[in-house]
Parts: structure tokens; C-alpha cells; sequence
């Protein structure tokens, strides 16, 4: 009677092992976190993430056909990125639990060492941060104020679309847990940010 939740798991695995995936289900799996980042191929091989827009759609189907929960993650401003909206119609219709993160790129990661030798990381001060990211990465006409608001912009949108909340106020078990949790998330971070833009800090 154990139920379980993968928390980070390949597109390309689930593909390529459906009866693995059935078994996993049987087992108790009850959701997973998958991280497609974007729909859009040119976007994927840039930063040589091994799926595709196919594998996407398709690890979502195997998923949802074992009765899995199809939590994804999705990453907002990429290299090469022109436009996120077909990646947010796309992941908001193959996830049960829609996630998008702002790029923030990490010291060590060959994508930070690319974009260093290009010129194109910028460290962004603390005090200007409307996201909790500390590198952010310019060029195709990209700026920290502009790309953030854009960003919060679609989580907004997101958060309330009367579609995710007849989900979240229709959902039942851990599914209801997962929306509420996600939705305290939100009011969290838009709380602290109005605080910080008052000059206000909390220890």
C-alpha cells in the first residue's frame, strides 16, 4: 500500500520504458516530476537537453495512460528562446500541474561557462531582483525587468485562467494537496516581493 512520488525523471525514460512505467503505477506511483523545459526543438538542442517536442507529448500520454500525475517543469527564457507561448499552450495541456522557472544560469554549468565566454551573463544585484535568480542571461534584445515581468506575467495568466481553477477547486487526494500548496507558493512569493520593493526585510 506505499504510494510514491518520482521526483525528477527523464522524458526519453518514460518513452522508452511504457511497461516500466505501468509497473512503477502498480507499484504506487502517483506522480512525476518531469522536466520537458520547452516545445521547441531548436530551443532543446541549444542547450543539449536529449528530448524532443515528440518525446514531450509522448512521455505525457504514457504517463496520464497509467494514471500517473503529470507534473512538468518548464524553463522560461532560454537561449534562442523567441517566443514562450507555444512552449506555456503546450505544457499547461500536457501537465496536470503546470511549472515554469525563470533561467537563472549556474556557475560550473557548461551553458554558464558558454554564455561567460560570450559576454552575455549578468550578475544582477540583490536589491533589483524580482526573481530569485543571480546570473542573468542577455542578448536577443533581453533585459532583467523586461523578461521578469513577461515571466510573471504567464504565471499570473496561469494562476488565473478559470480552466486551472476549476481544476484546483474540483481536484480530490493529493492532487487537491498539490494545488494548494502551489497556490500558497504564490501568494508567498508576491507578499515577500511587495515587502522587499517597500524596503522591508524579514529574518
Amino acid at each position: 500500500k506505499l504510494k510514491w512520488f518520482s521526483n525528477g525523471i527523464r522524458a526519453d525514460v518514460i518513452v522508452k520504458n511504457p511497461e516500466l512505467m505501468k509497473l512503477a503505477a502498480a507499484s504506487g506511483l502517483y506522480g512525476a516530476l518531469v522536466g520537458f523545459e520547452s516545445y521547441s526543438d531548436e530551443v532543446l538542442e541549444n542547450v543539449t537537453k536529449e528530448t524532443s517536442v515528440a518525446l514531450n507529448h509522448k512521455a505525457s500520454e504514457v504517463l496520464r495512460a497509467c494514471g500517473v500525475v503529470v507534473y512538468v517543469v518548464h524553463v522560461y527564457g532560454l537561449p534562442c528562446e523567441k517566443m514562450f507561448a507555444p512552449t506555456y499552450k503546450s505544457g499547461t495541456k500536457n501537465s496536470d500541474i503546470f511549472s515554469a522557472s525563470m533561467i537563472s544560469l549556474i556557475p560550473g554549468t557548461p551553458l554558464y561557462d558558454r554564455c561567460v565566454a560570450e559576454g552575455v551573463a549578468h550578475r544582477i544585484h540583490e536589491d533589483e531582483r524580482y526573481y530569485p535568480y543571480s546570473t542573468f542571461l542577455l542578448g536577443e534584445g533581453r533585459s532583467p525587468r523586461k523578461m521578469t515581468l513577461l515571466y510573471l506575467g504567464y504565471i499570473v495568466r496561469y494562476h488565473l485562467s478559470p480552466i486551472t481553477w476549476w481544476k484546483a477547486l474540483t481536484s480530490t487526494g493529493v492532487m487537491r494537496r498539490f494545488w494548494l500548496l502551489d497556490y500558497i507558493s504564490c501568494f508567498q512569493y508576491a507578499f515577500y516581493l511587495m515587502l522587499r520593493k517597500l524596503g522591508l526585510r524579514i529574518a
